[in-house]
């Protein structure tokens, strides 16, 4: 619905954490992430650079409780997906050495948002380690 996705995104800023600027009064409730590799494809291997690039399927979801809403008030609808873009993500490497790029980020709606806030974005990225 568009009223509720305006509701929601309002003031919506996809730069700040969930959690910033709000007091959080146990230290055991900070934001997880749960990872989740689906495929992984080897793309390249430089032998003479060190390098090799990996095509992976990655399915990550945490809670963002600036987009909860009430089913019962958004005429039952209980999830929606968007493009990822739309909302904040967390910035997750496998190491140090490594650079990601999301390839088919623009195609893909690959963003889905629960009413409980429960987010889950399944990114395909080219992971290259150097």
């Amino acid at each position: 619905s568009i009223v509720l996705t305006e509701r929601l995104f309002k003031d919506y800023n996809t730069q700040a954490s969930p959690y910033v600027g709000r007091v959080i009064a146990d230290t055991h409730n900070a934001l997880s992430v749960a990872l989740r590799l689906t495929r992984a494809i080897i793309a390249s291997v430089n032998e003479r650079d060190w390098t090799i690039s990996i095509l992976v399927s990655a399915n990550y979801k945490w809670n963002d409780p600036r987009l909860v809403w009430d089913p019962a008030e958004a005429d039952g609808i209980t999830e929606m997906m968007m493009k990822s873009d739309a909302i904040w993500q967390p910035d997750i490497y496998p190491c140090e050495s490594a650079k990601i790029g999301n390839v088919l980020k623009e195609i893909i709606p690959s963003v889905t948002i629960r009413y409980d806030g429960t987010v889950s974005l399944e990114a395909y990225q080219m992971v290259n380690f150097i």
